[in-house]
C-alpha cells in the first residue's frame, strides 16, 4: 500500500479537492483505495457523502476520531463509498486532539490496512498539529499544491521545507494548482521555468488547471468526462496518477 498525504500550511490551495479527485481517479483506474480524512472541517468527507450512499448519521458514529481514541476498531469505522473506495470520515470533533495525537498514529492505522489497499490518501489541515505530523510520517509520498501566486509559492516553500525534515524518506513534491492560461498570461512552461530556481526538482512538472469543473465535481459530484473543456483535468489527474504510480498511465475516460 502507497500513502500519499496532501498538504500545506497554507489554506485555500486546494488540498482537499486534489485529494479527494485524486481518490475518486485513482479508484476508477481499478485500485483498492482508504480515503482519511484529517481535517476538522470535514470537507473531503462531505464531498464523498454526496457522491455516495453514506448518511450524516453514520459518520457521527463511525470516524477517524473514534479510532484514534481506540474506542471503535478501524474496521468498525469504514464507510464504503463504493466498491473501490473506503473512507474513514473526518469530524469536527478532531480539533480536540490534534495537539495530543501520537505522531504514529497513522502508521498504527496503516498496519491494520495495508494487506487490504493499494493507496491509502491522507487530507490535512492547514497546520503543524500532531495529527498532521503524524500523516506526514506515515507518508510515502507528500503532495504540495499551491497556487501560482507569489505569496502562496513562499509559504509552500516554507511547508516543503518543513515536511523534509519531519519525513526524510517521503518523496515530497509541489504541486502548481488552479493554473490559469489567461490568469498569468503566460505558459505553463514559462511558469514552471520561473518557479524552478525555488523548488528545484521538488516542482512536478505539470499542473492542474483552474475550471469549474473542478468545483462542479466537489460539489455535486458531477462526472469528468472527455469532453475538450475538461480533457486538461484529466491529462493532470492522470500526470499525478502516473508519477505517485511509478509508471506511464493513460488518462481516463471518466472517473
Amino acid at each position: 500500500m502507497k500513502t500519499v498525504s496532501f498538504f500545506n500550511r497554507k489554506g485555500g490551495v486546494g488540498k482537499t479537492a486534489l485529494s479527494f479527485m485524486f481518490a475518486r481517479y485513482v479508484a476508477a483506474a481499478g485500485n483498492k483505495v482508504i480515503f482519511i480524512d484529517l481535517d476538522p472541517q470535514r470537507t473531503a468527507t462531505n464531498h464523498f457523502l454526496r457522491c455516495s450512499d453514506i448518511a450524516k448519521k453514520d459518520i457521527l458514529e463511525r470516524n477517524i476520531f473514534e479510532v484514534l481514541l481506540d474506542r471503535k476498531s478501524v474496521a468498525a469505522c469504514l464507510l464504503s463509498v463504493d466498491t473501490n473506495t473506503d473512507l474513514l470520515a473526518g469530524t469536527y470533533d478532531l480539533a480536540e486532539i490534534q495537539a495530543t495525537a501520537s505522531p504514529f498514529c497513522i502508521q498504527d492505522v496503516q498496519t491494520v490496512t495495508k494487506d487490504d489497499y493499494d493507496y491509502m490518501i491522507l487530507d490535512n489541515a492547514p497546520n503543524f498539529s500532531n495529527i498532521i505530523q503524524a500523516s506526514i510520517v506515515a507518508a510515502d509520498a507528500v503532495i504540495i499544491p499551491t497556487l501560482p501566486a507569489l505569496e502562496d509559492v513562499e509559504q509552500a516553500h516554507w511547508t516543503l521545507d518543513r515536511v523534509r525534515k519531519i519525513n526524510r524518506a517521503a518523496d515530497v513534491r509541489v504541486l502548481l494548482n488552479q493554473f490559469s492560461y489567461d490568469r498569468f498570461g503566460a505558459m505553463m512552461d514559462d511558469i514552471l521555468t520561473a518557479y524552478r530556481p525555488i523548488f528545484g526538482e521538488s516542482l512536478l512538472d505539470f499542473a492542474i488547471p483552474q475550471s469549474q469543473k473542478i468545483r462542479a465535481y466537489t460539489a455535486t459530484g458531477e462526472h469528468v468526462t472527455t469532453a475538450k473543456s475538461k480533457a486538461a483535468i484529466l491529462d493532470g489527474f492522470a500526470a499525478l496518477y502516473s508519477y505517485i504510480a511509478g509508471a506511464n498511465v493513460p488518462a481516463l475516460v471518466d472517473f
